[in-house]
């Protein structure tokens, strides 16, 4: 355990040097989330309700979701891991006593934790902008639920940008493949708009990837349109989904592994 405090705290100490960096996504994160509380403001004039969503929940929608999804925000983890084995460093991480796959776990925790407070600092002044139109019923047992949910939607968001970060054993550029898989994740989770806005056949299919358990549902949760029932069985397939794809994760490393050690490097 302590070995591992370690690689937090020396992560958690490397990210503090780049706090001015992390520190300028702030103005860009106000103006994407203000455009998309206009964009919606606007909607809402024609109309009162849209697919069971009122303006307020809506509002609630996007500003609770936003904190979410940063809150469990790998922080683009598959461009270190990519790093890793395109420049050989990946070598180095081999003679150490712990395996890579678990430094990379361990250390994506220390990687967030400085952007874990500027995501709390945001958070107060986005609630106090937009609390007089949001909806609030907040308990202990609630706030619990949604708490294990978020530990698990940020482990399968690590564990996706892990396996982008892995194909550079077999592609010298992935930033392609990220844009895509990060554009992907995000129309499948519900981060552009509820997934009930979508045709019922594709919202059915949605239920069997991982992406809706790191956003949609969760905030479905939140505005008590689904049910603790609803919301447990949903944590059971973040759990199961978080399984296959350490396995897969697991698999692809083997084979990985062997065509990076046939570099010679």
């Amino acid at each position: 355990m302590k070995k591992y405090l370690i690689i937090i705290k020396t992560e958690l100490q490397r990210q503090f040097t780049y706090r001015y960096e992390i520190s300028s996504y702030v103005p860009g994160n106000f103006f994407e989330l203000f455009f998309s509380y206009l964009l919606w403001t606007i909607i809402y004039q024609s109309t009162e309700v849209i697919k069971g969503y009122t303006y307020p929940e809506m509002v609630t929608y996007i500003i609770i979701g936003w904190i979410f999804t940063f809150i469990t925000s790998t922080y683009n983890y598959e461009s270190v891991i990519s790093r890793d084995i395109r420049l050989g460093n990946l070598t180095n991480y081999l003679l150490k006593p712990i395996s890579y796959l678990k430094f990379t776990c361990i250390s994506a925790i220390g990687r967030v934790g400085i952007a874990f407070f500027f995501i709390v600092f945001q958070s107060i002044i986005y609630i106090s902008l937009f609390g007089d139109k949001m909806i609030f019923n907040i308990t202990i047992e609630k706030i619990l639920i949604l708490l294990i949910m978020m530990i698990f939607a940020f482990f399968i968001k690590l564990f996706l940008s892990i396996l982008v970060g892995l194909m550079s054993f077999w592609f010298t550029e992935i930033s392609g493949l990220h844009t895509f898989a990060n554009i992907f994740v995000k129309f499948f989770s519900g981060a552009f708009f509820p997934l009930v806005l979508l045709p019922i056949s594709v919202l059915k299919v949605s239920y069997f990837l991982p992406f809706m358990y790191t956003f949609f549902v969760p905030i479905q949760f939140f505005l008590d349109k689904i049910s603790l029932n609803q919301a447990l069985i949903g944590i059971g397939v973040q759990f199961i989904w978080c399984i296959l794809l350490y396995l897969i994760i697991k698999i692809v490393w083997k084979f990985g592994l062997k065509k990076y050690e046939g570099y010679g490097i």
